[in-house]
């Protein structure tokens, strides 16, 4: 049987959990399913753009979040989301690899994004 959500967050980076935040404050049941708590932003070493911080370091500005999105208890699940299929009005059926079933009424995907690689020696 599927959980049922009305929220399903596809992506643990900046953009899933400033959406998670919002849909929780909103009193929506939320979940999380992303491979990579943080994303990208986790091994940058300093951010300097990012309001009302001066200069931080991409893990600490994440923690910073993990401790909002706890606030609000929204679950996180460490998974990827292998499909998304729409039955029907306001519901969705995302199936993980994990071969968990989640039913959405809402599904927002925030899979970020990867560096560009340059593919020159020692790249790696």
């Amino acid at each position: 049987m599927a959980e049922k959500v009305d929220v399903l967050i596809v992506g643990a980076g900046f953009a899933g959990l400033s959406a998670a935040i919002y849909s929780a404050r909103f009193n929506l049941k939320t979940l999380i399913v992303g491979d990579v708590w943080g994303g990208l932003i986790t091994t940058t070493h300093i951010v300097e753009n990012y309001p009302g911080y001066k200069s931080l370091s991409g893990l600490e500005l994440m923690e910073k979040f993990k401790e909002h999105v706890g606030h609000y208890n929204i679950p996180y699940e460490p998974d990827f989301v292998e499909t998304v299929k729409k039955k029907g009005e306001g519901k969705f059926i995302a199936k993980t690899m994990e071969g968990k079933e989640i039913e959405a009424k809402a599904v927002i995907i925030a899979t970020g994004t990867k560096r560009k690689k340059l593919n020159v020696p020692g790249e790696e």
